[in-house]
């Protein structure tokens, strides 16, 4: 009995050989976070993390980063008209600024059990403490917030 209850809080090893895709190329392992490389995106290189405990990221979760990485420039006026009617709907004034302003930071895809549901982060230049984030399920967003 004692040592099924050790077990439940027993750490899984880390992988340490490379995960590779055929068209995202080699993500290396972080502990507690999961899958991750860097990718280009707007000619920045920008975190791409696919959450995982040790196991390979499902076929539909990795689809949802190519969906992304292919396609975030072609989606990116239409994000921008998205976030700005939700800046519409802050009530604090001096947190409303111009969405084109935002630089994105990186892509995460972090739900074993929901694939398709990511969190793309941005900043803005003049702001030191908040993270803002895009929320997406499938490829339509649900909601804009920030972290302080």
């Amino acid at each position: 009995m004692l040592k099924r209850f050790a077990n439940l809080f027993r750490r899984k090893p880390i992988p340490t050989a490379p995960l590779l895709d055929n068209d995202l190329g080699e993500f290396l392992f972080v502990r507690d976070i999961g899958w991750h490389k860097k990718v280009m995106l707007e000619t920045r290189l920008v975190d791409l993390y696919l959450g995982s405990d040790g196991e390979n990221p499902s076929s539909v979760m990795l689809e949802t980063a190519k969906y992304w990485v292919a396609n975030w420039e072609s989606r990116r006026n239409e994000l921008n008209q998205y976030m700005e009617s939700e800046l519409g709907t802050w009530p604090d004034e001096e947190l409303r600024f111009d969405p084109h302003e935002l630089k994105i930071h990186s892509i995460e895809i972090l739900w074993t059990d929901r694939p398709t549901t990511c969190m793309i982060y941005s900043e803005l230049n003049d702001d030191d403490f908040r993270q803002f984030h895009l929320t997406f399920d499938g490829l339509l967003p649900t909601g804009f917030a920030y972290d302080d």
